[in-house]
């Protein structure tokens, strides 16, 4: 995936998004997981297309975020 044509890559991500993620009450995109390990994955995916996401771990649960001007980005 990591090498995909970006179209792919778009539509694999937003996939993803629409299955595993919401939209805060602030606004922020956010993609909840167990597996920390498929996140970095993303986050990575995400980094081709200039958009920068933070991880974090709240009660054994991983949640990447999108917020502020790479809201935009990701839409």
């Amino acid at each position: 995936m990591s090498k995909s044509r970006k179209d792919c890559v778009v539509a694999f991500i937003k996939g993803f998004a629409d299955a595993e993620g919401y939209v805060t009450k602030n606004g922020r995109i956010t993609i909840s997981q167990k597996d920390e390990k498929i996140l970095k994955f993303i986050q990575l995916l995400l980094l081709r297309f200039e958009i920068v996401s933070v991880i974090s771990e709240i009660n054994d649960c991983h949640k990447l975020q999108i917020h502020g001007t790479n809201i935009s980005i990701f839409q």
